[in-house]
C-alpha cells in the first residue's frame, strides 16, 4: 500500500457541512482512480476522508500524532488494518497523549509522502492545516491544491500565497496533481528599465 500513488487530504477539525460534502466527493473521485489517501487521523476532514476512502474501496495511510495504543484497540480500526485498507504510522510513543506541537510536526510526513496535497478548509494564519500547507509550499513537499471556496478566508489566503486553486471537475485527480502549473512574476509598476 505504501508504494501506491496517493494524495494527502487535510483540513479543519471543525469543518462545516460544505467542507464535509466536498471531502467526500474528492475522496470518492480519488478512490475511483485507485489513489491512496494520506491523512492525519484527526477528527473533522481527516476522519471524513479516511472513512470515505475505506468505504469507497481505497486505502488510507494515516500519520497519527497521539494515542496509537488506544486507536488500535478499536474494533473497526483493527478490522481495517487486517483487511489491508489502513496503515497507521506514528513518530511518537504509542501511549503519547495529544500535543499541538506533535500534530504540527506530523504534517510534513503527510505532505511529503503524497503526490499532491488537497486542503479542504484552513483557518487564516493559524492552526495545523494552515501551517502544514505553508510548510509544504516553503519546502516543496508536494503540489498543494486548495479548494477554491470563496467563503473560506483561509483557503483564499493560501491561494494568494501560492497554493493551486482547485475544484472538482471532469479532470482526473491524477491530472490535477501532475500537470505543470503556469507561474508568472508580476513586474513592479515603477520598474526602471536600463
Amino acid at each position: 500500500m505504501a508504494k501506491k500513488i496517493g494524495i494527502a487530504v487535510a483540513g479543519s477539525r471543525n469543518v462545516d457541512e460544505d467542507g464535509i460534502s466536498f471531502t467526500r466527493r474528492l475522496v470518492e473521485k480519488a478512490s475511483k482512480e485507485k489513489l491512496v489517501i494520506y491523512s492525519g487521523g484527526a477528527k473533522g476532514v481527516d476522519a471524513v476522508a479516511e472513512e470515505t476512502a475505506i468505504k469507497s474501496g481505497s486505502a488510507v495511510i494515516s500519520f497519527i500524532a497521539d494515542s496509537l495504543l488506544s486507536k488500535i484497540k478499536k474494533k473497526q480500526v483493527t478490522a481495517d488494518i487486517i483487511s489491508g485498507n489502513l496503515l497507521l504510522f506514528s513518530d511518537v510513543k504509542p501511549d503519547a497523549g495529544f500535543s499541538a506541537a506533535r500534530a504540527m510536526n506530523r504534517n510534513k510526513y503527510i505532505y511529503a509522502s503524497s503526490y499532491g496535497a488537497f486542503v479542504v478548509s484552513a483557518d487564516y494564519n493559524k492552526g495545523g492545516t494552515w501551517n502544514g500547507a505553508m510548510e509544504s509550499l516553503r519546502n516543496g513537499f508536494a503540489k498543494t491544491l486548495v479548494w477554491d471556496n470563496q467563503n473560506y478566508v483561509g483557503n483564499q489566503k493560501l491561494i494568494e500565497k501560492g497554493c493551486v486553486p482547485f475544484d472538482i471537475t471532469e479532470e482526473s485527480i491524477f491530472q490535477a496533481i501532475t500537470k505543470k502549473e503556469e507561474t508568472y512574476e508580476q513586474l513592479e509598476l515603477f520598474h526602471k528599465f536600463s
